[in-house]
């Protein structure tokens, strides 16, 4: 068990498949065949910048599979795969993050996906919980993808990153022997700290004192209403940033011109009984200029959240709305809880 983090940074030399020598590109992840992340898409560009975050809760690291496939968008017809890559996880460095350029499986052998990737064992989490120097546990999702392989020397020589050979990319691009990185993950230990990470929110989250049991939660943002129109057009380009023990959990889709947003987007978190903060940001994408603050709102898990006890049955759904802090707005979330068995 453990937690793989995930930043999608950016693609590069994409395959062009529409008009004008370009493709509208997306970035899909799957674990053991299920997706788990979808990124934004990017209008006609062979090189785009995402630069999305999101956490995976993986079983093992040996079985698990973990891919990314990257897609041109289509309006009125089916899209088209640009390519595929699978990332073994096993031999990845422990606890530091590391950076991976992966060429993509296609039939002109063309393209290549940058990714980040950390991995924390679970059992490093526990020892961090019970010395108090971190306690939170919190996951995301994890990926499939198609025979990649990954950029260094040979065969995969991630010098520093991850160690010579750590990375056998196989399959029939390239120099060298390419094998499918396939992926396994384990839980990840996230530090409580005055510092907010790169992906987490500037606002001030309150320290929460209810606790609960350690298990796995799903969190589904689903809509938004009564926002702020910050545009010239009296409307807003709205986003959520969800942050939790001071790490980034999900960015979800920009919703263009609504004040009514609907993203219906999950991240799923394994958990400790330790008390746990949930912070929703809801911003104002801008492409030219910084994205403008819509309002947020902080979620205590377990005072939504119970665990079943002495004469209390146990409430592990959690179906609300939540109010936004300066802008009358409010957002629509859903919590799902499993207990460790």
């Amino acid at each position: 068990m453990g937690n793989l983090a995930v930043d999608l940074i950016r693609a590069k030399n994409l395959i062009a498949v529409d008009r004008g020598d370009a493709s509208d590109p997306y970035v899909v992840f799957k674990v053991n065949g299920k997706e788990v992340h979808k990124s934004e898409v990017i209008k006609k560009t062979l090189d785009p910048e995402y630069n999305e975050h999101f956490v995976v809760p993986i079983n093992s690291r040996a079985d698990d599979q973990f891919s990314l496939e990257v897609f041109d968008w289509n309006q009125l017809s089916a899209a088209k795969s640009l390519g595929v890559a699978t990332i073994d996880l096993k031999n990845i460095q422990l606890v530091l993050p590391n950076d991976f350029l992966i060429p993509l499986q296609n039939k002109r052998s063309q393209g290549e996906v940058q990714l980040r990737l950390k991995f924390i064992p679970e059992f490093l989490s526990s020892n961090k919980a019970k010395t108090g120097f971190g306690s939170t546990l919190v996951g995301g999702v994890s990926m499939v993808a198609h025979g990649g392989q990954a950029v260094g020397q040979g065969a995969l020589d991630v010098t520093g990153a991850v160690g010579k050979g750590a990375f056998k990319a196989v399959g029939t691009v390239g120099k060298g022997v390419f094998g499918g990185l396939s992926a396994g993950a384990s839980v990840v230990g996230l530090k409580r700290s005055e510092k907010p990470s790169p992906h987490s929110s500037s606002v001030d989250v309150p320290h929460p004192t209810t606790t609960g049991v350690s298990g796995n939660l799903t969190l589904r943002v689903i809509e938004a209403d009564g926002l702020l129109g910050v545009d010239k057009s009296g409307m807003s380009d709205p986003y959520v940033k969800v942050t939790a023990g001071g790490q980034g959990v999900l960015k979800t889709k920009v919703k263009k011109e609504t004040l009514t947003p609907n993203w219906n987007e999950t991240a799923f978190l394994p958990v400790t009984g330790q008390p746990l903060m949930i912070n929703f940001l809801v911003k104002d994408y801008n492409t030219i200029g910084g994205n403008k603050d819509l309002g947020d709102c902080n979620v205590s898990l377990w005072d939504y959240i119970q665990p079943a006890a002495e004469g209390r049955p146990a409430q592990l759904r959690a179906d609300f709305w939540a109010p936004l802090s300066g802008s009358g707005g409010r957002l629509h979330l859903v919590f799902e809880f499993q207990p460790s068995s």
